[in-house]
Parts: structure tokens; C-alpha cells; sequence
């Protein structure tokens, strides 16, 4: 009985930890494509490089769009290191410290008003309501990033035109996508793991690398943040 559920906690405890590296490469290629797309000018005006950063900047955005819908992927033959798949493994147990779940419940709740459904106890069934909402928003019911990711990233196909879906949504959109799934991992291994994961949303490396990178290829005055930041 105690290796049984010795496993199913390394189980959790794996998709966490896998979960939380999928986050952090995601994190990682957006802000690649921000700092690229903020300088992009003073790429160009330098006069050389320019086509080497462009190709940065379009397989960061790929890649996020390929790892944002792994991120939200529903588990169906196999299990998954997906918020789905940790949510199903969290089933297994009581959380040790229902704060972190009761914080996010708060935190998100008004996607359930919506449907004038309460989500009830504070618990990780409030939390698997608040993800499904979520998801029918940004997934299904704006379904630009399932289409780009099916259509052109992950298998190209001949389409018309007219039926490309040719835009994605806007970086403020996908930065709130990916913080909301940081959000959810980090409740969900503080409730049942009581383990505080590393802190993906202020991690700057990436960015500040690539910062580097810009300011020795001769732009002085590196953008970081967008007009309205």
C-alpha cells in the first residue's frame, strides 16, 4: 500500500518537475521574441544581421506556440506532463496546504461567472473548473493558437489564402496564457508538494543574454519594455 502511493506521489512529483521545464523553455522563447521584435528596427539599421534575428524571432514564436499547447494538451491514450496531466495526478490525493489552491481559486474566479456557476470549496476541484473555463476561452472558442500550431507549425500543410489563420494573439495575450499555467503549477506543487517551484515568471536570464547579445552587435540604447509597460 505505502509503495503504492510512494509512486503515485514520485509520479506527481516527475510531472511537476517536467512540467516546470516545459514553462520555463516557454518563458524563455517569448521573451526572445519580445526583445526581438522591440529592437527590431535597430537591427535593421545596423545593416547586417538582420535576416539571422528574423529567423531567431520566427522559431521563438514557433516554439512557444508548439509549447504553449504541450503546456495545455489533454491527456488521452498516454499521460502527459500537461496542467491536465498534473491536475489528474493531484486526484490521488489531499493537498498538504489548500492556501495555494484557495489563492488561485480567488485569483481567477471571475471566469466562472460567466456561467453564474460557483466553483465551490476551495479545493483542486475548483481548480480543474477555473482551467477548463480557461481553456474553452483561449483554446477553443479562440482557437488562433490551436490552428497556427496544427496548421503551420507542427504539420504544414497546402492551404488557401483566404484560410490561413494568419494572425496569432497579441504578445500581451500570449504572456497571459503562459503566466496563468505558471500560476496553476506553482499552486498545485506548493498545495501538495509543498515544494515553491522556481520562480519562471521573474526569471530574466534569457532575456538579459539576449539584451547582451544586442548591445555588442552595437545598439546602444537596448528596448526592453513595450510604450504602454
Amino acid at each position: 500500500m505505502l509503495d503504492t502511493v510512494h509512486k503515485k506521489i514520485e509520479n506527481l512529483d516527475n510531472k511537476i518537475t517536467e512540467l516546470q521545464i516545459e514553462l520555463y523553455r516557454v518563458k524563455c522563447f517569448l521573451d526572445i521574441y519580445k526583445i526581438i521584435g522591440l529592437n527590431y528596427k535597430e537591427i535593421k539599421a545596423i545593416g547586417w544581421g538582420q535576416s539571422f534575428f528574423w529567423q531567431v524571432q520566427q522559431m521563438s514564436l514557433d516554439s512557444y506556440v508548439l509549447g504553449i499547447c504541450k503546456v495545455f494538451e489533454k491527456e488521452k491514450k498516454y499521460e502527459l506532463n500537461s496542467l491536465p496531466g498534473i491536475i489528474k495526478a493531484a486526484k490521488e490525493f489531499k493537498p498538504q496546504d489548500e492556501r495555494p489552491l484557495m489563492d488561485l481559486v480567488s485569483k481567477h474566479r471571475d471566469l466562472l461567472v460567466q456561467r453564474k456557476e460557483n466553483c465551490g470549496s476551495p479545493s483542486l476541484a475548483g481548480i480543474e473548473k477555473i482551467y477548463k473555463e480557461f481553456y474553452k476561452k483561449y483554446f477553443i472558442e479562440d482557437d488562433r493558437l490551436v490552428k497556427v500550431r496544427d496548421k503551420i507549425v507542427a504539420h504544414p500543410e497546402y492551404i488557401e489564402d483566404v484560410m490561413k489563420p494568419k494572425n496569432l494573439p497579441s504578445y500581451d495575450m500570449m504572456e497571459k496564457i503562459l503566466f496563468f499555467a505558471i500560476d496553476m503549477h506553482s499552486a498545485i506543487s506548493n498545495a501538495f508538494l509543498i515544494v515553491a517551484p522556481h520562480p519562471i515568471k521573474n526569471d530574466k536570464r534569457v532575456f538579459s543574454s539576449t539584451h547582451t547579445i544586442l548591445e555588442t552587435l552595437g545598439i546602444s540604447s537596448v528596448k526592453t519594455k513595450f510604450d504602454d509597460e
